[in-house]
């Protein structure tokens, strides 16, 4: 790396640290484990030096199993970031393409991982950095294969921004089509709708049936779920024509979902169904707005009962409405979805190429 790179370490700017400084410090919290340069909420204003645009950051130092250990980040602009301690800058030669030696030194995390000493912290030396091997094709070869990455790198960012923005738009239409503060009619309405929405317990609009073993069960194509999702597939189904909501019985009460039939539910997972033509999309939304922990029974795992969900009381508007919030939302979750599924599909792209375009 010596001969690829300038290295140098940070420095420790904890006195001067202020929340809106000219400088924003890059430290240990400021690179992502894909290489991503996230925002730390720390600044300083005076400094002996600044990063250069397209500068390299590594992380020297990582708590747990070492998977951020020299993890790189690139400077995307000059004269706005700085170091902080247990950072180091890798400032590119004339000869190395700053976009492909990220990508490079990324690809090979196994090596600095190895290079991690301590015992709860890791940590990774100067020397381990500049010792680092490297094969390197010329500079115009670096070039084009450092364009094509950050070329990747800028679809995936676009995917993962506009699922931020969705989910933000998700979380605000959450409040706004649902009455809130004791309000019997929400904030912002689909035309044609002036009813006032009236109180219902659970028990009047959903049909709370609990999940079971699988075990006995043989390999299939109907999926299994738990409150952590997917789990594998078997060959029956608990519901083979009845779409649900799955919400946890234990471990993790707080995040429900779709359940599209055929499947099968665990023991710690209810599944509930609509019933009375209630709209199973409105009512999904609905279980996304209720505070499930304020509902756990437990001292120790979080636990519900049927009892104490049937119970739970929400404002209900009349069936048409319900429709109508819920096609909004299911084309909301859908158009997420949709960009997850190209977001996965990229990442997993990026990494054949890089297993490929790379001399390991």
């Amino acid at each position: 790396m010596r001969e690829l790179a300038k290295y140098k370490n940070g420095k420790g700017h904890e006195d001067k640290v202020t929340k809106n400084g000219r400088f924003e410090l890059i430290n240990l919290n400021s690179i992502a484990i894909d290489g991503g340069l996230k925002r730390s909420g720390k600044f300083i204003d005076e400094i002996d030096e600044t990063l250069n645009k397209n500068d390299l950051v590594m992380i020297l130092s990582d708590v747990g199993h070492g998977d951020l250990l020299g993890r790189v980040a690139l400077i995307p602009e000059y004269n706005r970031f700085v170091l902080n301690q247990r950072v180091a800058l890798l400032r590119p030669n004339s000869s190395v393409d700053a976009h492909f030696l990220f990508a490079y030194i990324n690809q090979h995390q196994k090596y600095f991982k190895s290079q991690g000493a301590g015992m709860s912290q890791l940590n990774i030396s100067k020397g381990a950095v500049e010792n680092f091997t490297n094969w390197i094709p010329v500079l115009e070869e670096q070039k084009k294969i450092g364009v094509f990455f950050q070329s990747l790198d800028d679809t995936i960012d676009l995917h993962l921004a506009a699922i931020q923005r969705q989910q933000d738009l998700k979380k605000a239409m959450l409040q706004k089509l649902f009455p809130v503060n004791g309000s019997t009619i929400p904030t912002v309405r689909f035309a044609s709708f002036s009813e006032e929405w009236e109180q219902r317990k659970f028990e009047e609009i959903v049909d709370v049936r609990s999940g079971r073993d699988y075990k006995h069960l043989y390999n299939g194509d109907i999926p299994v779920y738990g409150t952590g999702g997917y789990m594998l597939s078997v060959d029956k189904a608990l519901s083979y024509d009845e779409d649900a909501i799955g919400i946890g019985r234990k471990g993790t009460i707080d995040k429900p979902y779709l359940l599209k039939a055929p499947f099968w539910t665990v023991d710690t997972l209810f599944y509930s169904v609509p019933i009375k033509e209630n709209n199973l999309f409105f009512i999904n939304n609905l279980f996304q707005r209720v505070n499930w922990k304020r509902y756990d029974e437990s001292t120790g795992v979080p636990s519900l009962s049927k009892a104490v969900i049937n119970k739970i009381s929400a404002m209900i508007p009349e069936l048409d409405e319900q429709a109508k919030i819920g096609k909004f939302f299911k084309k909301l979750d859908e158009t997420i979805a949709l960009h997850q599924q190209a977001l996965e599909k990229l990442k997993l792209l990026k990494q054949s190429l890089l297993q490929k375009m790379f001399v390991n």
